[in-house]
Parts: C-alpha cells; structure tokens; sequence
C-alpha cells in the first residue's frame, strides 16, 4: 500500500485516558470476535471494567447487496462500515478498558483488498478514500495495543469455509489477498515507534477452544499493557 502503510494513526489519533485495545487480523474468519471476547471475559476476571465492542456488519444495510452486486453497493457498504467504526472508536466509555473488534485500519485495508482484485474501481475507491480521511479521527483514541492475529494460509482458508455466512462464498484468492495487504500495513506498524503492536500466531495458540490457550492470550495482553491482577 506504500503511502497507506501509516493511514490515520498515529499521525492523527492520539492516546487518551483508559486503556485502548483494537483487534486485527490478516483476514476475516481468523478468530477476531472470540479474541475480544476472550480478552474482556479475563480482564474482567482480574476486577478490571471492560467494555467489549464488536464489527457491527448485522446493522449494515448494503452488506448482503454488496455480495449480489459489489460495483453497485460495495462502495456504500464500506463508507458505512467506517462511519459505524468511527462512531464506536470515538465515543466516550465509562470503563477502563475499551476492545474494539477491527480496527479502523482494517476497514481501510479490506477496501484496498477489493481495489486491487478490480472488486472495486480506482474511482470508487478514491471516493472511499476521501471519506474515511474526512472523518474526525483526531477525536477518536489511539489504541494503547493492536492485537494481530496471524495464521498460516491454509489454516485460514479452512476456518473462512467452516464460519461462511449464508450470504458468502469463500475464494481462495480473496482471503489470500487480504492477508497480504494486511501484512504490508502491518510492517509498516511494527517498525514505527508509536505502534504497540501484540502478533498473536494463533495456529500456535487456539483460544478458541483451549482453556489454557484462553488464559495464555489473556496474560499476553496484561503483560504487555502491565495490568496488574
């Protein structure tokens, strides 16, 4: 993505009052969503308050159309999801600590995705472009930690065929795309010295069905914020 490997953050964002924790991943159906989970479920155990706030793609009224006929309604259904982002980002929370499941640098990414493999044109995706830049984002915490979740290729594409949704197919190609595209952004993260960033392999680490798995990514993220309990 070149000039897009640093997007809104840190140049804009800042880092505010609270912990903040935003989620990310090289694809969909890589285990964001249980992340959040599992990470409110421990910090909450260890008496922290914890607000958990999760991709909002039910309310999405272009989501479904967006698969039927992407040139006509992908455009709106990512300028929806980044305004539904900024929105959750952005408000003011009474609890300790914020999770946001995606961060707005992968709805950024996922645009790009599309753009490359022609899902969207040069001309759409300016459009898009220009509206996620135009959001106030410097009224939007910065995280404290990026979560990013990592997972080998054909671990990936097993998990996006076994959690497909109705409306969905899954293409190889696309998922793989999106890994690389995230990866690039991701590089440009972890070099920069604002970016606290926790790389999660998660064929390594199965929280989503392993108790000590669970506890294991729960103390990564403590360690890492030193949370104390």
């Amino acid at each position: 993505m070149g000039k897009n490997n640093h997007l809104v953050y840190p140049r804009v964002r800042q880092k505010q009052e609270g912990i903040r924790i935003e989620v990310m991943a090289d694809s969909m159906r890589v285990g964001k969503t249980t992340a959040v989970k599992v990470i409110g479920e421990g910090l909450r155990k260890r008496g922290h308050r914890v607000l958990e706030s999760y991709e909002d793609w039910q309310h999405n009224p272009y989501l479904k159309e967006s698969y039927a006929d992407p040139e006509k309604n992908f455009l709106e259904s990512q300028k929806w999801f980044v305004q539904r982002k900024w929105e959750q980002v952005s408000k003011k929370v009474d609890a300790k600590v914020l999770i946001q499941d995606v961060s707005p640098e992968m709805d950024f990414c996922y645009a790009e995705t599309n753009r490359r493999l022609g899902r969207m044109s040069e001309a759409h995706f300016g459009e898009y472009e220009h509206f996620f830049r135009q959001l106030d984002w410097k009224v939007a915490p910065a995280p404290d930690l990026l979560v990013y979740l990592a997972v080998g290729d054909e671990e990936l594409i097993r998990r996006a065929h076994e959690s497909r949704r109705e409306f969905e197919t899954v293409d190889p190609t696309y998922f793989l795309m999106m890994k690389q595209v995230n990866r690039e952004w991701l590089a440009g993260a972890t070099v920069h010295p604002d970016y606290n960033v926790l790389v999660v392999e998660t064929d390594k680490l199965d929280f989503a069905h392993e108790e000590k798995a669970r506890t294991k990514l729960v103390e990564m993220v403590a360690k890492n914020l030193k949370i104390v309990n």
